[in-house]
């Protein structure tokens, strides 16, 4: 488990972007050569969420296509774990499983975390599989960056 400053410079990406036309999502998976790459996003809320599947992306909001939709996410301290030997299937599997898991993962390696993750100013978790790699990157925002 690695705990780390995300900025608009470094490798965690800032946006998920979503795909509502999936012509226009080949083309910019293409463009952007993210065809081999899947992501999802969960905001907690108090007592709900949202889930998003599309991909991860930094690029800038103009460069998003009408047609796909974009989540900004804001630059924050995340914790990362990466999980060699993963497919698709992950993203099959219960949040009810994953979510807890993860969070204890994190705990376990001595960061806190809000017991409700709706509570936190930063309540993201990614999910990001690199189908080449077979490499999957769980993060958990922590707090915003300052």
């Amino acid at each position: 488990m690695t705990q780390q400053k995300n900025s608009s410079s470094n490798i965690f990406p800032h946006s998920l972007t979503v795909a509502l036309n999936l012509t226009i999502q080949e083309k910019f998976l293409a463009d952007h050569n993210l065809e081999n790459k899947r992501s999802v996003l969960v905001v907690s809320g108090e007592d709900s969420f949202m889930y998003w599947y599309g991909v991860l992306a930094d690029v800038a909001k103009d460069e998003v296509p009408t047609g796909l939709m974009k989540f900004e996410l804001p630059a924050a301290e995340v914790a990362e774990e990466v999980e060699e030997n993963q497919t698709l299937v992950f993203f099959n599997l219960p949040l009810t499983s994953t979510v807890p898991n993860f969070a204890k993962k994190v705990v376990a390696s001595g960061i806190e975390v809000h017991e409700n993750l709706g509570d936190s100013d930063t309540p993201y978790i990614t999910w990001d599989l690199d189908m080449d790699t077979k490499k999957l990157a769980q993060v958990m925002y922590l707090k915003a960056s300052k």
